[in-house]
């Protein structure tokens, strides 16, 4: 199996979607299901960069009701969180919330703002817009991200097997956000991330990326030689049985819910509690989560319809 030409055939558009039919319902994006009727606001190109905002706004919200409200409902109640606006729910939430996520929603409520009232010197600019709906779109990675920095992947040991049921694209995301964060001088825990994102990468089905980031990593003294071969092998043989069937990548929500209620059911009581919050965000993934689709050409298109042959 030539498997370092892979990346080559995703760049054909045709290739790219069967290779999408046949592996990941997943797209770039993991959406709230209530967000679907209005993803196109997020993702057109002809939409205006104001609608970009508004939809980057209610997203925003949509994911603190979601992922960050637990503790504020309890303190005020559901009634009473429900009557607050965005930037309410912002600041009571902020002595609890990592502050990168905070600051990605300021940045969101406060574009989402000017983008919603008139102002005869004041434009938004789609440049704007784009980054703030990378910001929306981001928050669930920045979620994972925050709460593996905070509580690391390897304490205990079952967290990185919960975190292997998710999508293998969230997880390359997630793991080179941890990997910026953490230093060759981590000893083992760095060279377990590295491990993670390789692996990631590769039934991601980005061979090239895996081998040139372990070149590179070797090239720096980031790791060593025998690492680097062991690793090398590693996604070789990986990226050959990726062919066969029974691989267990996900390839649908619902092969995350599956796997996650396999592995959350062999949990004993210490393991649930230790990863009380990180089990939290896998429910509301498997419950209220799923892939937004491809956007090409500034559609977004369900990857169970094929691009047009126009």
């Amino acid at each position: 199996m030539r498997w370092h030409n892979v990346d080559q055939l995703l760049t054909v558009p045709f290739l790219h979607y069967l290779i999408m039919m046949e592996r990941i319902e997943d797209s770039p994006n993991l959406t709230p299901k209530n967000a679907e009727p209005w993803l196109s606001d997020l993702f057109s190109d002809t939409i205006s960069a104001a609608s970009k905002g508004n939809a980057a706004r209610r997203y925003a919200e949509m994911m603190i009701d979601l992922f960050l409200s637990d503790r504020l409902k309890e303190e005020i109640g559901e009634a009473e969180f429900r009557r607050l606006f965005l930037g309410d729910h912002i600041k009571q939430i902020t002595p609890y919330t990592p502050p990168k996520i905070i600051e990605d929603l300021w940045h969101i409520k406060n574009f989402g703002d000017k983008a919603s009232h008139y102002s005869p010197v004041r434009n938004v600019t789609h440049e704007e817009a784009s980054g703030v709906v990378k910001a929306a779109l981001g928050l669930i990675d920045l979620i994972l991200t925050q709460e593996l920095i905070e509580r690391p992947l390897n304490v205990p040991p079952c967290r990185a097997t919960i975190f292997s049921v998710i999508f293998p694209g969230v997880r390359e995301r997630v793991l080179e956000n941890l990997l910026k964060e953490c230093s060759p001088d981590a000893g083992d825990y760095y060279l377990l991330l590295v491990n993670k994102y390789s692996l990631a990468l590769v039934k991601n089905l980005k061979f090239n990326k895996a081998r040139r980031n372990l070149d590179d990593l070797l090239k720096k003294g980031s790791i060593d030689e025998e690492f680097h071969v062991d690793q090398v092998e590693s996604i070789k043989l990986i990226a050959g049985s990726i062919r066969y069937p029974g691989q267990p990548i996900p390839k649908r929500m619902a092969d995350v819910a599956r796997n996650y209620a396999q592995v959350r059911g062999e949990l004993d009581e210490a393991d649930l509690e230790a990863n009380q919050r990180l089990l939290k965000i896998m429910d509301t993934l498997v419950n209220n989560v799923v892939p937004s689709g491809n956007a090409i050409a500034g559609w977004v298109l369900s990857v169970d319809e094929p691009p047009s042959a126009a």
